[in-house]
């Protein structure tokens, strides 16, 4: 190429460099690109909604500093806590919005500026929580996920105010005590450091206090309060590291318990106390006779909330492992699998034998998973384990036992079967379509629809030797018993099949 035509492209090469690509995708920096004006007068427009309208004032009063801004965040508290209309199920996320606007504008405009004004705010916004959870449907969905926000905020903010201790454990005393519902989980660990080991000792007193002027307890009568309290007791004696203190909190007469047992008996193991440990283990078995029932036991929120992975089992084997009981571990590792098909207990049993014994031991493990019941724990097992050649044998041999009612184990079970073995794979996604339909089982009419052009699609998949009657037979055969079924005729054609 010559200069002439290198200066006559130059231009445009450069020209087209600096030109700005824009993109209609709803995103902050592409908004950012349409200029202040622009926005502004959008913004405007949108103003008629109050809940924009809100967000607006509070960003202007933000940004013209003083305390304009925790003015009008109190004022708009104030409002909150005088309502007590009911909030319907459709508005809650709107509503749950709204709370978490609140929480951010006190976090980071006030908190910037003042945080010992930012402080005080939260710790009215947390109030409101008892008084709003009476108004709503679903306390542990999206409205109380706003508050644990807050709680969790409260720990820098109360660092940052550098308030007195002591009014620090009379505000963190005042919200445990409201706490009926144990929405604020996470308090008592967000606020530790804050609290100090003084603090954390002042609130373990008021706690105790309060426990005790809480009334007896009535065989059936349920204190959510007293179970509040005694829960704060027992995370304080968490931090603080006093096993003791956290068996103090529980009542003697539950601690037969098995969650409670084993709730103690790990904390025993931590401080090293191994045969106490075992002792509250066996105290509390749940394969020991008991004089009095524990089904009628009420659940506390927390309680129900709690990871359920860890068992008194688990925690039982930990202790036999601690004091040298390995053989007794072993039987109690394998009994549990017998009983369960658990995979962690037969992975940790095998890990205890030594080579050569764990591949027989295997093996008896898949015989006998192979004959367990009901069928879908043995399906469960051989999926998961993985053994997918056996998963599939169990499909065909066990098929007559087949539920389906069990979808959410036997749709993923067919999509880990369906590339090596089409026949197994078909026989489950059968059986969750004739389920439906005999059933009419209208709300999963859309999902069977889809299962049965999934059997279509392996179709081709299936040897004339299979053990299964052919697709065409078998959409025969529903088109016979269930060809006035109209919704699932319909759901079946907006997929592009043929019923």
């Amino acid at each position: 190429m010559d200069k002439a035509s290198a200066a006559k492209t130059k231009p445009r090469s450069q020209a087209k460099a600096k030109t700005k690509k824009f993109s209609a995708t709803l995103k902050a920096e592409n908004l950012a690109n349409l200029g202040v004006s622009v926005l502004a007068d959008v913004l405007m427009e949108l103003a008629d909604d109050s809940r924009i309208k809100r967000r607006l004032r509070y960003e202007l009063l933000a940004a013209a500093g003083g305390d304009g801004l925790t003015l009008e965040l109190g004022k708009r508290l104030d409002a909150m806590a005088k309502t007590d209309a009911f909030i319907d199920r459709s508005k809650l996320r709107e509503f749950a919005r709204d709370l978490d606007v609140l929480r951010r504008m006190i976090t980071e405009k006030v908190a910037a500026s003042n945080p010992a004004a930012a402080l005080e705010l939260m710790w009215r916004f947390l109030a409101l929580a008892a008084p709003i959870t009476l108004r709503v449907y679903e306390v542990d969905g999206v409205v109380g996920e706003v508050f644990r926000k807050g709680c969790g905020d409260l720990n820098r903010l109360m660092l940052a105010a550098k308030m007195p201790a002591g009014d620090l454990v009379k505000q963190v005393f005042g919200l445990i005590e409201e706490d009926e519902r144990a929405l604020f989980d996470s308090l008592i660990s967000s606020t530790a450091s804050a609290l100090g080991p003084a603090g954390q000792q002042a609130l373990r007193a008021l706690l105790t206090s309060a426990l005790r002027k809480r009334p007896a307890k009535r065989s059936v009568f349920y204190d959510p309060t007293a179970n509040t309290l005694r829960h704060a007791l027992m995370e304080l004696a968490d931090i603080a590291g006093d096993p003791d203190g956290y068996i103090a909190t529980i009542p003697a007469s539950e601690r037969d318990i098995p969650l409670n047992g084993a709730r103690i008996a790990r904390r025993l193991l931590s401080a090293g106390r191994t045969e106490e440990a075992l002792a509250a283990l066996d105290a509390s078995s749940p394969h020991r006779p008991r004089e009095r029932a524990q089904t009628l036991r009420i659940m506390h929120p927390r309680d129900l909330r709690a990871p359920t992975a860890e068992t008194w089992d688990d925690v039982h084997l930990d202790a036999l492992g601690a004091s040298g009981r390995s053989d007794e571990a072993q039987a109690q590792r394998w009994a549990s699998f017998r009983s369960t098909l658990s995979i962690p207990r037969l992975k940790s049993y095998l890990k205890g034998l030594p080579d050569f014994d764990d591949v027989v031991a295997e093996e008896d493990a898949m015989a006998l998973a192979a004959g367990f019941k009901p069928f879908r724990s043995a399906l469960a097992f051989f999926i998961e384990w993985p053994k997918l050649s056996e998963a599939a044998r169990l499909v065909i041999e066990r098929r007559s036992e087949i539920h389906g009612d069990y979808d959410e184990i036997l749709v993923p079970a067919a999509r880990r079967l369906e590339g090596a073995y089409p026949v197994a794979a078909t026989v489950l996604l059968r059986a969750i379509i004739s389920y439906t339909l005999k059933n009419s089982v209208s709300s999963r009419y859309k999902p069977a629809a889809r299962h049965l052009l999934e059997c279509e699609s392996l179709a081709g998949l299936l040897t004339s030797s299979a053990e299964i009657s052919t697709h065409a037979d078998f959409v025969a055969e529903l088109r016979a018993q269930h060809g006035r079924k109209h919704g699932f005729k319909g759901e079946v054609e907006a997929l592009g099949g043929v019923f």
